[in-house]
């Protein structure tokens, strides 16, 4: 084997190796999830992940699309616009939902800021929806709600 295959196949082998990686940050756990929402079958991806093969360019056009560091899987290079794996499962969760659920998202996110300078433990959250917000144990020591009403004196 020469020394130009002999790259040629370790490239490969990064480029699968930068893959993987790239699908664990997007919440994929096996090679058969990601293969079954890519249309491929895990032995496929499995060859890519293990530089047997390298994807083309519609597979990778495709991953980008679910956010993705393309530039990465074929640089090892990463993009500054890379989202973060919050912002990456805010997108997911978003793409899941029906129309009238996305609508309600961007009403909450838009409307909803932090009051006051940084630090500050004021919520605001403003727009034309109903607003419920629930979750686990919140501490409210200190915590008090305006509901936009006149201030009595």
């Amino acid at each position: 084997m020469s020394t130009d295959n002999k790259d040629f196949r370790e490239e490969k082998v990064q480029i699968g190796s930068r893959l993987q990686e790239e699908r664990a940050r997007l919440g994929y756990k096996s090679q058969a999830a990601i293969g079954e929402v890519m249309g491929l079958v895990s032995k496929t991806q499995g060859q890519y992940e293990r530089g047997d093969t390298v994807p083309d360019a519609a597979y990778l056009s495709r991953l980008a699309e679910m956010g993705a560091d393309i530039l990465y899987i074929i640089t090892g290079k990463r993009v500054s616009g890379t989202l973060s794996e919050d912002e990456h499962t805010l997108l997911q969760s978003y793409r899941a939902m029906d129309e009238q659920g996305q609508k309600a998202s961007i009403c909450l996110i838009t409307g909803y800021h932090t009051a006051g300078s940084e630090g500050s433990t004021s919520v605001h959250i403003a727009g034309d929806t109903a607003q419920v917000i629930s979750g686990g144990q919140v501490n409210q020591t200190g915590a008090s709600i305006s509901t936009g009403g006149r201030r009595r004196r």
